[in-house]
């Protein structure tokens, strides 16, 4: 009600407050993940998925977090507990290496939740290239453990190269890896827009 009349909204534009969301931090702990430019991938995968946690908690989702601090959880604990808490999505976070330069999104085909796995791999990769501005390296369709043994829709996030210095220099910088939480979060939001 506003100003004594009724106001109705579309279903379209209302997130409903019961969407789970699971953040999984990749690598940490005794796994460091990928190194390069004096950065460690478990770092930087730790510190943007608290940021994604408070943006997704402050959009009124409820957000389940595989760590927040810096320990070793297997992949099948990851997958476990995202199942058993019958989570809406998982997102799980990760630092690329191995020469190239940008972001890109990996999904699965062959996953339980395919078709929405790719909705939400196409969704946070739209919105991080529209957040950060750098090389859109697509969405891709791999065999990775945590898109493969997670019932819900579930998407892995590559946010730049370690071993690139210019990608390096931006994953340093506390307003680029806002950046990225954002597009995530901005990401969620419009695929919970198509499937609510």
């Amino acid at each position: 009600i506003l100003n004594g009349q009724t106001i109705w909204l579309h279903s379209n534009y209302l997130i409903p407050a019961s969407k789970v969301v699971i953040i999984d931090a990749g690598h940490g702990g005794t796994d460091p993940g990928a190194q390069g430019n004096g950065l460690r991938e478990k770092d930087i995968t730790l510190d943007i998925a608290l940021r994604t946690q408070r943006l997704l908690k402050a959009n009124g989702f409820t957000v389940i977090m595989t760590r927040t601090t810096d320990k070793t959880i297997r992949l099948a604990e990851r997958t476990k507990l995202a199942n058993n808490s019958k989570a809406n999505m998982f997102v799980s976070i990760h630092v690329n290496a191995g020469g190239g330069t940008g972001i890109e999104t990996w999904w699965q085909s062959n996953a339980p939740e395919a078709q929405k796995s790719n909705a939400l791999a196409k969704n946070i990769q739209n919105e991080l290239v529209k957040e950060t501005n750098v090389r859109d390296r697509g969405i891709k369709d791999g065999n990775l453990h945590v898109n493969r043994e997670t019932n819900m829709p579930s998407a892995l996030v590559e946010v730049g190269f370690i071993d690139n210095s210019n990608d390096a220099a931006k994953l340093k910088q506390e307003r680029y890896r806002n950046q990225i939480a954002t597009g995530i979060v901005n990401g969620i939001k419009k695929y919970f827009q198509i499937f609510h």
